[in-house]
């Protein structure tokens, strides 16, 4: 499972970096008065999509913690009363808990950025 985990991460990662340029590649000169209008017209505008983006990614944290401790509690049951399978599955679970408490630290960091900021 680690192997498979490290793998998806790699992969992940590696199909992030290499779309970045496709983004920037989707930029066109068009004359001044057919451009769109700005995205963000004060601060307000841009710590709402942060704000947005955070709440997105806490929701997958807490959802990818879910899985991993429905996924240790089936390693716990079938462990056999193996050690080996019982502490890794005891790992995920701390794993997960900690996960969520990051998750919900950094959601508090953007909150009081928000507040410090505007």
């Amino acid at each position: 499972m680690k192997s498979f985990l490290k793998k998806f991460f790699v992969v992940f990662g590696l199909s992030l970096v290499l779309a970045a340029p496709l983004m920037v590649s989707a930029q066109f000169d068009a004359p001044a008065d057919q451009l769109p209008a700005p995205r963000f017209q004060s601060y307000g505008g841009a710590i709402g999509l942060i704000e947005k983006a955070a709440n997105w990614l806490l929701y997958i944290v807490i959802a990818l913690a879910v899985i991993f401790i429905i996924y240790a509690g089936f390693l716990y049951l079938t462990s056999g009363g193996d050690e080996d399978k019982t502490k890794e599955a005891k790992n995920y679970i701390i794993y997960a808990i900690i996960g969520i408490a990051i998750a919900l630290l950094a959601r508090g960091i953007v909150l009081l950025a928000k507040n410090f900021i505007g």
